[in-house]
């Protein structure tokens, strides 16, 4: 449980700066030779898709994991054919009209099928205080998320003069700042518990 939660607080927030300075990434990892203004956008609509994507595949994993130890290699192997075929069948709706940005969906939203179907079986299996503090951390992290979203979506138009990297180590480190302190506003216990051991590590 302790290991979803943590999932829960990290995937969140990369996953939102991945989709926000999709462009920036982009242009600092391939904005040179072959590699035009037309390209950078091009890629980074994809990588925009494929962010939404990452919180389903990295509960996946997590999840997958979790029915593994408890000697249930059933219950993925079936979602996981599920999350395949809807791949495919997305793939054969989406491509066609759609192109890459298809097959990133089709991707994207596949992963999050898998995911909560995964869900749905491990909370039958799960003690109910159980998952219901898994989702509470969930909706902490996504409103701490969402709030570090309009912050951000506030700030960044104030500093557009900046080199991509500039913008993306400073929009970063306010959403870092913003996000945890929403956390510690919202008494999410896992950060309080990680600030406390920083703080007493300090002191030694």
């Amino acid at each position: 449980l302790t290991y979803i939660n943590v999932v829960s607080l990290l995937v969140l927030p990369l996953a939102a700066l991945i989709f926000i300075f999709s462009k920036e990434i982009v242009q600092i990892l391939f904005g040179r030779g072959a590699f035009d203004e037309s390209t950078v956008l091009f890629v980074s609509r994809a990588l925009k898709i494929y962010a939404l994507g990452i919180v389903g595949a990295s509960f996946r994993d997590v999840l997958n994991k979790v029915f593994y130890s408890m000697k249930d290699t059933k219950t993925p192997m079936i979602n996981g054919t599920i999350a395949v075929a809807v791949n495919i069948g997305l793939n054969i709706v989406l491509v066609k009209r759609f192109e890459y940005l298809g097959l990133a969906f089709a991707t994207s939203v596949s992963a999050t099928v898998c995911t909560i179907l995964l869900l749905i079986q491990l909370c039958k299996k799960m003690y109910v205080l159980k998952y219901r503090e898994a989702i509470r951390t969930f909706v902490k992290a996504f409103l701490a998320m969402g709030f570090m979203c309009a912050v951000i979506a506030a700030i960044m138009p104030q500093i557009t003069e900046l080199q991509d990297a500039v913008r993306c180590i400073i929009g970063g480190t306010i959403a870092c700042v913003v996000y945890v302190v929403v956390l510690l506003v919202l008494k999410e216990k896992l950060i309080t518990q990680a600030i406390l051991k920083v703080n007493n590590r300090m002191k030694k």
